[in-house]
């Protein structure tokens, strides 16, 4: 794949909008019929994010943001991506990032197909699911220390060996 333009043709092939395009932020819209939409941003030439509306998790309580936090921390139901929120607006979104360079059309095509399978769990049981495990938050700010963390065993900030690849 050569870069998020190249790919953003080859869904236009595939879902028949030959009109669809970036903006000159970067962002593009496919409005999904009683479904609400998904936006691709250009974040580089090559990396594109692809994201969803969660309407029902907006603006959540303690117990609903820790709730989507242990959802990113572990994997359930977000898979590679992340549940977000907006900070001006608290509005969630599911977001995932694609590096398009090693992929080819029959990829795009394909990982796409599986997103739309995600937009399609998270409007309906993920975000039910994700209500059910977050019950309602009555504590106030005094009650949000989490008792049950265990300190003893903190041996202070993770150090990277020094064979871990950074790059500043």
């Amino acid at each position: 794949m050569h870069d998020v333009n190249h790919l953003l043709d080859i869904l236009k092939a595939k879902l028949g909008l030959p009109h669809l395009a970036f903006d000159d932020d970067g962002r593009a819209e496919i409005i999904l019929p009683d479904a609400g939409s998904i936006y691709l941003a250009r974040i580089e030439p090559q990396i594109l994010e692809l994201s969803f509306r969660l309407p029902g998790l907006d603006n959540p309580d303690l117990a609903m943001a820790r709730a989507m936090l242990q959802a990113n921390c572990l994997g359930m139901g977000v898979g590679a991506g992340r549940l977000a929120l907006d900070p001006q607006r608290g509005r969630a979104f599911y977001c995932l990032r694609w590096n398009v360079a090693p992929m080819s059309a029959a990829d795009v095509e394909q990982d796409f197909d599986r997103f739309g399978q995600l937009v399609a769990f998270w409007a309906t049981e993920g975000t039910d699911l994700m209500l059910a495990e977050a019950e309602p938050d009555t504590s106030g700010p005094e009650d949000w220390a989490d008792e049950t963390a265990d300190t003893e065993d903190d041996e202070g900030p993770l150090v990277a060996p020094s064979s871990f690849p950074i790059r500043v």
